[in-house]
């Protein structure tokens, strides 16, 4: 990613992010969702050719070594966890500022989607 990449504000009002994130190894083929601590995507592993869910820490938290220790114990708690009720955390980096958990991706509907039909 360049550093002359625009970087519109993000819906959910956080800090700005890229226009479209990119990552070496990662491709972003979709944007999930967000919450307070990051952006959510469907990408695609271009090594291993399966597809992720890619949290992608927000640029404001990526500022403050606090917020960077917790979203890295996230991933590696998440590492320990192995349940079939739990997704996998599968890799976890930093690429051009941006900090990131790979986690398997589970196609489906959201709970919020789910909660409207009824």
């Amino acid at each position: 990613m360049s550093e002359s990449e625009p970087r519109p504000e993000d819906r959910s009002g956080g800090a700005p992010l890229p226009a479209e994130p990119r990552f070496t190894r990662y491709e972003i083929l979709a944007r999930l969702g967000s919450g307070g601590m990051g952006v959510v995507y469907h990408a695609r592993d271009r090594m291993l050719g399966r597809e992720v869910a890619l949290k992608v820490l927000r640029w404001e938290r990526s500022e403050t070594s606090q917020d960077v220790a917790r979203f890295l114990r996230e991933a590696r708690t998440g590492a320990t966890l192995d349940h079939p009720g739990i997704v996998r955390t599968l890799d976890v980096g930093e690429e051009g500022g941006l900090h990131y958990i790979v986690q398997e991706f589970v196609p489906g509907q959201t709970l919020e989607e789910l909660l409207r039909k009824r």
